[in-house]
């Protein structure tokens, strides 16, 4: 219960989730983002790859890589700049 209220009351843009393993916290994050009607999703783990079946919700991105990997911490800087920006915009 914690997490919906965390995110109700935050609003956050973007949720960085890193260890996914097979994807279900992420699922569970993103629709509470729907339905609040803000925020997405980016779930990182060195496991995840294009081939593995994973969750799928339109708030949700999964990254295959490790968290602390250069250009995925750029990845995810660039993607909470383009949605604060968006948001500075609405």
């Amino acid at each position: 219960m914690m997490y919906q209220e965390l995110i109700h009351r935050g609003r956050p843009d973007l949720i960085v989730e890193t260890g996914s393993h097979r994807g279900g916290t992420g699922l569970f994050l993103a629709p509470i983002c729907e339905l609040i009607g803000h925020g997405e999703v980016i779930s990182i783990d060195i496991r995840n790859t294009p081939d593995k079946d994973m969750p799928r919700h339109p708030r949700l991105r999964f990254v295959g890589g490790g968290s602390t990997d250069p250009d995925i911490v750029a990845m995810v800087h660039a993607r909470a700049a383009a949605l604060a920006r968006a948001d500075g915009a609405a």
